[in-house]
């Protein structure tokens, strides 16, 4: 009757985790007694699942995934912002120039034609010419990046670099395009000082002296 009493018993404290189940009672035989051992049940974070263990460190994992994802995010974000504003701002420093590549040279009479190329190196060559009046400029763009020749101070207000005699007319090519070619014939003499308006900046200028 004892023994059933202490089974009851150890069900009862099974059933509220008090003992653990698996291990409850262990019956040794020592001089012909009963000794009975009851093993404590394990705290709760022991019992716990392998699985429940596992999660918090999966949810950290997934906080620093995305964590780095946002961040990952916001730097293409912010390239792709720099980018733009670069283009903006390169579109309003750049000059605007006409697309009058087929700007005609005004006639002034015979004469000699001087050549004159334009490169992908951002160079007039020659830089300098001295020519006659009557004589005619050819401007050649022999590479493939677009190029102006420009005598207008109109054009670039606040250029330093075009000079023109008094009296002696304006001038600008337009875009000249790669392969492509634009004449000027000179009747003042004088020094004319000219450009090429978007590449002022990479110093590409030029200058006739028409004597």
């Amino acid at each position: 009757m004892a023994r059933l009493r202490l089974r009851k018993t150890l069900v009862r404290l099974q059933a509220f985790e008090i003992i653990d189940p698996i291990a409850t009672r262990q019956v040794e035989r020592n001089q012909g007694h009963d000794h009975l051992h009851i093993q404590p049940a394990p705290p709760p974070a022991a019992r716990r699942p392998k699985r429940q263990q596992i999660a918090p460190a999966l949810t950290v994992e997934k906080h620093e995934m995305k964590r780095l994802a946002r961040i990952t995010i916001a730097a293409i974000v912010g390239l792709q912002a720099i980018f733009w504003i670069a283009v903006v701002l390169w579109l309003n420093l750049t000059p605007q120039v006409t697309q009058n590549s087929q700007q005609t040279a005004r006639a002034t009479g015979a004469g000699n034609i001087i050549a004159v190329e334009m490169n992908d190196r951002l160079r007039f060559v020659p830089t300098e010419i001295t020519i006659k009046a009557g004589d005619t400029v050819e401007w050649r763009n022999i590479g493939s990046i677009p190029h102006t020749v420009t005598a207008d101070p109109g054009r670039a207000p606040s250029s330093r670099n075009i000079e023109l005699p008094a009296g002696a007319e304006t001038f600008d090519s337009g875009w000249v395009m790669g392969g492509r070619s634009f004449r000027y014939t000179f009747s003042e003499p004088g020094v004319y000082r000219y450009i090429c308006l978007p590449h002022e900046r990479a110093r590409m200028l030029g200058t006739v002296i028409v004597g």
